[in-house]
């Protein structure tokens, strides 16, 4: 089943491997005109609206970089799992945040029309945060001692 997918999977690590403006300016050949789209963040229910989303974010990083790690297919379904790579002026000092996550695709003819991405956030974001930082490896640890002593 993946060789059928194959373009479709070399066209989404295309326009995700470095994200830029031109890339997203194409997202209409790559995603139908009313795809779902769904993340930890919020869920989008256009083409147009997906746009805006990946816009704000390249103006808020110095890069944004997805890597395709393996991808898996059955019957329309695409799973894709890969590995972000940002830089965000006020996150670790501009410094690279690495998040691995994966990708749920629905495909109907040669656009996708759901994609779901599974992500850690804490890992992508919260630790990241100084305050929060803490709080989140605080409670990390909470549970990782709870989980040792049972």
């Amino acid at each position: 089943m993946l060789a059928q997918h194959q373009a479709m999977i070399d066209k989404f690590s295309a326009a995700y491997a470095e994200l830029t403006a031109e890339k997203i300016a194409h997202f209409p050949d790559l995603y139908a005109d009313d795809v779902v789209f769904m993340d930890p963040v919020q869920q989008i229910y256009s083409v147009q609206d997906l746009q805006v989303y990946f816009f704000r974010i390249i103006e808020q990083t110095y890069y944004h970089r997805v890597k395709v790690i393996r991808a898996f297919s059955s019957d329309n379904d695409v799973f894709i799992l890969w590995e972000l790579s940002y830089a965000h002026a006020n996150l670790e000092q501009g410094d690279d945040i690495s998040v691995e996550g994966a990708s749920h695709l629905r495909l109907e003819g040669e656009r996708i029309i759901f994609q779901r991405n599974y992500y850690d956030m804490g890992a992508m974001l919260y630790e990241h945060i100084p305050l929060i930082s803490r709080v989140v490896h605080y409670m990390k640890g909470k549970i990782a001692g709870f989980n040792r002593n049972n």
